[in-house]
């Protein structure tokens, strides 16, 4: 008696549970027609794509990011992030890497052509607020769709 009264298992809570999780959902669907997911296939992981990217990928740069970028065959345009040690500690690195990742799950959309890019963080970054980065990428993101060499 004192187990099925507190246990998860009660007719109540098992008939209650399925019905909100489907309702969850549903409305998580519908809430995100666009889906702005960021996947594995989305980002360049190998280490041999970074190398290519360096060796024969273009390469554009403002005060605060180096962007190599290269076009691709794939479909979608993908991305690479690299922050060295000498950005700062892990705690700003992994910081400056997820505002870049926020920045190009949002905006990719704008991106003309699909592109293979390397985005680099410059040293003064590790200070810069969200606001200061997204314009950053921005300015790079507009110079990468402007450049007409997309074959």
């Amino acid at each position: 008696m004192f187990r099925n009264a507190y246990s998860w298992e009660s007719n109540s809570a098992s008939k209650f549970l399925p019905t909100l999780k489907s309702s969850i959902q549903s409305s998580k669907r519908e809430a995100c027609p666009l889906r702005f997911l960021l996947t594995k296939a989305d980002r360049v992981l190998k280490r041999r794509e970074f190398i290519a990217l360096a060796e024969s990928g273009h390469r554009i740069q403002n005060e605060h990011f180096i962007a190599n970028f290269s076009p691709n065959q794939l479909g979608r345009s993908r991305i690479g992030i690299t922050v060295t040690k000498k950005v700062g500690p892990a705690v700003k690195r992994n910081r400056i890497k997820r505002l870049v990742r926020e920045y190009f799950r949002l905006n990719r959309h704008q991106l003309a052509g699909h592109w293979d890019i390397n985005i680099i963080a410059k040293r003064q970054t590790a200070d810069f607020s969200s606001e200061k980065t997204f314009r950053s990428l921005t300015n790079i993101v507009e110079r990468i769709s402007k450049y007409d060499d997309h074959k």
